[in-house]
């Protein structure tokens, strides 16, 4: 795309890398059918327009190469220096002459109107991305100076400190994330709110909408606690309310902008919208669900009496309430010091440090568990070194709960008081799960150790760790999380996603790199990703399982489009172990086998053994073994082949595969979804109990598995969600001879109790049966 600016319909999701996720999804709505208020978008080619004409790159890059990584006021120094630059420098005049001829064809003839403008960021709102609150939106602009202002402001707020530390924590290239800027009608919305297509705490398949009087700022920014309505999504009835009280709202100002107006003493404490409209809300969210075929989170408002979606985005970070430990009823009531939302469940325990805004981030040291009235987005950097996190105001979406489960950190909002009811330097425990603050360290109820998503937690107490005989390994998808995570006593990496690598730090389709005879530089990008984990856990083994995109995620990527078919059924077409084998793919295979090879010969880490994806045809794990052998990569005692038994034939011909490999992996999921014949994710089949890793015929396959893998001198291990979710499926795989389980680090402590339990049990029964013998 060449375009500076296009409107808002000539846009889809696959357009990301041109005008970011916020602009792709208002088109790819706006094309759908969806009530989103007309707009227009300015490209990155606009954004590397004004950097050209502008000539400050390299001046920015001189202030993020000068910042003091361990200073939140030296980061937030050069950001100021940085946002000068562009308020320095005036927007090319024939860009102007584009954007004031597109601004006058959002409202009738002759008239002019607010705007709103949204800053799109080309790595934003992707599903495992997070960039909440990071760049900036301006609401009810009102000219055309004032616009040129607030495109200048958003270009400018991809270097906020916020912005700034989140990208170098979690492995983005400052240069490789650009901004496009959304123009968008304004809608003057008399109430508004966030809407989850599955709950964003425990995961549950319910729709979880918030809402509020005035515009959605209030509710986005955590500055209000909003009415809360959970739906469930077959029935479409309302299953509960929390309803809140809402003194003031946003609304315009006089000259553009927003301002505070307080609400009359009879709606303060009223449910802010009827349930028909909840419901009516709902259905549009479960009508985006389908069309995207992926869990969303949207932003709404109403307008005279319409609904209107102005954001939509796939959601990035979820928790998993059933996984995640909590005091629960171990400890009396009398001892809750605050009480909220579990936002982001998990226990953590630590000393508080009460912020305001007017005292300096660095005093928010690592462990401390931050409570502040609200979360605003330059305050992530402190976040990110929080053990948990407790705000006075917010609902389940508001910036501290996204952030907080993004970053795996036990959070409670909306507490009202805490700020008052609690001291500095109070030693407190945080339950994100059930919402409840106590006084003082509180045991956990089972032990484990972090809250949801990559994380060991906070600053937890000590953990008991038994000796199992079973190997108990962690899954791993992202490199910025692998120094942390290596310091659970785990016993490897039992599967480390190359995607997460393609999308965070390639970014590209390998096959455009190849076509523009960057192979080079694909390989050592691969190759920096893959060492990060490789030397955090060295020497102890990690399985890195080769790509296996399907084509439709593959298609949204840069480039993608140029390569990829399209498929009526992905999940079962072309991914995995055919691609490698195809002509158009090969060499791009053969990148992330050279990427191996340097990570093992050149980096020296032979630690690193390797896992093929979606197994199925001997003919093609032949193929593939010559491919690897033409490099150099041969299987040896120090370099071990995996396959993933996903697909049933890898089970039925079990013997022959073991001829070329030298372990398995179960891949519950696919695995169970193939053998019930049951889309993972249909929620039909989920609810009626069909997607179940502990249906018997599953169980029977893992078994023969086992068997017969063991008979040849084979290793098996699991890597799917089933053990850490289903005690009992833990203690089968145990009872059968399972010889590793990987698990998501938030469930490794209690998972590995588990083990450790049933291989008491079954050593204690096999005593008693060797003394009734004897």
């Amino acid at each position: 795309m060449d375009k500076k600016i296009v409107d808002v319909n000539e846009l889809h999701v696959e357009d990301v890398p041109f005008v970011g996720g916020k602009g792709a999804n208002l088109g790819e709505l706006t094309n759908a059918g969806f009530p989103v208020p007309e707009a227009f978008v300015l490209t990155t080619v606009a954004y590397d327009y004004f950097l050209s004409k502008s000539k400050i790159f390299s001046k920015i890059n001189k202030e993020l190469k000068a910042i003091d990584r361990n200073s939140d006021d030296s980061l937030v120094a050069a950001s100021d220096k940085i946002r000068a630059l562009f308020d320095q420098c005036e927007i090319p005049s024939d860009l102007k002459k584009e954007i004031v001829s597109k601004y006058k064809m959002l409202f009738p003839k002759g008239k002019t109107g607010f705007v709103a403008v949204r800053s799109s960021a080309t790595a934003e709102d992707l599903p495992d991305a997070s960039f909440a609150g990071q760049q900036e939106t301006y609401l009810n602009v009102k000219d055309e100076e004032d616009l040129f202002d607030k495109i200048r402001k958003c270009w400018s707020s991809l270097f906020t400190a916020r912005a700034i530390a989140y990208r170098e924590k979690q492995g983005y290239a400052h240069e490789d994330v650009k901004l496009a800027v959304v123009v968008q009608r304004m809608v003057n919305s008399e109430f508004s709110g966030i809407m989850f297509t599955v709950d964003p705490n425990s995961g549950a398949k319910q729709i979880v909408i918030e809402g509020g009087y005035g515009l959605g700022e209030a509710i986005v920014g955590g500055e209000v606690t909003p009415d809360t309505y959970v739906i469930d999504k077959q029935k479409m009835e309302i299953l509960k309310k929390r309803i809140s009280t809402q003194t003031w709202k946003y609304v315009r100002g006089k000259n553009g902008g927003v301002e505070k107006k307080d609400m009359p003493k009879d709606m303060v404490k009223s449910q802010k919208i009827a349930d028909d409209r909840v419901l009516e809300i709902a259905e549009i969210g479960r009508q985006i669900e389908i069309h995207y075929n992926k869990p969303m989170d949207m932003e709404w408002c109403i307008e005279d009496n319409k609904a209107y979606i102005v954001q939509a985005r796939p959601i990035t970070a979820t928790g998993n309430s059933s996984t995640n430990e909590t005091v629960g009823d171990s400890v009396s009531s009398d001892a809750i010091v605050a009480s909220g939302l579990g936002a982001s469940p998990g226990l953590a325990t630590g000393k508080v440090i009460i912020y305001d805004t007017s005292m300096s981030l660095d005093v928010i040291k690592e462990g401390d568990v931050l409570v502040t009235k609200m979360t605003m987005p330059d305050m992530v950097p402190a976040m990110s070194r929080a053990a948990g996190i407790i705000t006075d105001e917010g609902g389940m979406t508001c910036h501290a709960a996204i952030i907080s489960r993004e970053l795996g950190t036990p959070c409670v909002v909306g507490t009202g008081n805490a700020t008052e009811c609690l001291t500095n330097g109070m030693e407190v425990t945080v339950d994100g799960t059930t919402g409840n603050v106590y006084k003082g360290i509180i045991a956990k109820k089972g032990g484990d150790s972090g809250a949801s998503g990559e994380s060991t937690g906070g600053n937890v107490c000590a953990e008991f760790v038994p000796i199992t005989g079973t190997k108990v390994m962690v899954n791993m998808s992202m490199p910025a999380k692998a120094d942390e995570i290596s310091k659970l006593p785990c016993d490897g990496v039992g599967l480390m996603r190359i995607e997460f690598l393609f999308t965070n730090y390639v970014g590209e389709h390998p096959c455009a790199f190849l076509a523009e005879g960057r192979e080079q530089e694909l390989i050592d990008k691969l190759a920096d990703g893959i060492s990060k984990v490789t030397r955090a856990f060295y020497p102890r083994p990690i399985v890195l399982r080769t790509s296996d995109f399907k084509t439709n995620e593959y298609h949204d990527m840069k480039g993608g489009a140029d390569y990829e078919p399209n498929e009526d059924n992905p999940m079962i077409g072309w991914r995995g172990c055919s691609r490698y084998v195809s002509d158009s793919y090969r060499d791009a295979f053969m990148c992330e086998l050279k990427a191996i090879k340097k990570v093992r010969d050149e980096m020296g880490f032979k630690n690193l053994n390797m896992m093929l994806p979606f197994v199925r045809t001997i003919d093609e794990v032949k193929e593939i073994t010559r491919m690897m052998e033409s490099i150099g990569l041969r299987r040896s005692k120090d370099f071990k082949l995996y396959f993933m038994a996903e697909v049933p034939v890898i089970i039925f011909m079990a013997d022959e595969f073991c001829k070329y490999c030298d372990a398995f992996s179960i891949g519950s999921n696919d695995l169970t979804q193939l053998t019930m014949g049951c889309d993972r994710d249909s929620d039909i089949l989920g609810h009626m109990g069909y997607f179940d890793e502990r249906n018997e015929g599953v169980k029977r396959a893992i078994s023969h598995l086992i068997k017969v893998a063991h008979e040849n001198g084979k290793y098996v291990s699991i890597c799917g969600q089933g053990p850490s979710v289903y005690p009992e499926f833990t203690e089968f795989l145990v009872e059968e001879g399972i010889d590793g389980i990987s698990l998501n680090p938030d469930t490794f402590y209690k998972t590995k109790r588990i083990i450790a339990s049933a291989e008491q049990k079954i050593m204690l029964r096999d005593l008693r049966e060797l003394r009734n013998r004897l």
